[in-house]
């Protein structure tokens, strides 16, 4: 599992998102879970093969086991951690 401050895109680039992975030390099958729908995220990740992305509140337990690595946004980790708490 990866934690990171924030994955913010300058652009819908896929370039950009996979300069992104790549910096982070990503490789396999990842799961991206995202505090909200950011467009220029959701659009650079999407032709991207073997990374998924979703947003914390529609995460299950599926998606969490099936990937290799999981990339949380600190906002995502937080809103799943008050989610787990509350139920």
């Amino acid at each position: 599992m990866v934690l990171v401050d924030d994955l913010k895109l300058g652009s819908a680039k896929t370039k950009e998102f996979v300069g992104l992975l790549s910096a982070l030390e990503i490789k396999g099958n990842a799961l991206i879970v995202a505090q909200g729908g950011d467009k220029n995220l959701t659009l650079a990740s999407r032709n991207v093969p073997n990374v998924a992305l979703t947003t914390s509140d529609s995460l299950n337990t599926y998606d969490v086991l099936r990937p290799d690595k999981l990339v949380f946004t600190r906002g995502a980790f937080e809103q799943v951690e008050a989610r787990l708490t509350r139920e």
